[in-house]
């Protein structure tokens, strides 16, 4: 995804980060299960974010909990890119 993340950035729209999981369980007998999820995390204003971090509400998928974590200026907070784990 390519941001201007320059302080004078035009742009104050929300940003919308996705993420999509699937877990297959382990087949007991002859046939395994599939369980998804979808989720999305809308970060309003995200050219003024001052955090250095962000991170989604928790989901649980196949006994797991999971979440989206978010570095605005990147994990190395250069400022040229965003990570997103």
């Amino acid at each position: 995804m390519d941001l201007d993340l320059s302080p004078d950035a035009p742009n104050s729209d929300p940003v919308e980060v996705g993420a999509k999981m699937l877990a297959i369980e382990a087949p007991q007998a002859a046939q395994s299960s599939e369980v998804s999820l979808l989720f999305s995390y809308v970060i309003p204003d995200f050219f003024a974010i001052e955090e250095r971090r962000l991170t989604s509400e928790w989901h649980e998928l196949g006994g797991f909990r999971w979440r989206i974590l978010l570095f605005p200026r990147g994990n190395d907070d250069s400022g040229q890119h965003v990570s997103v784990f």
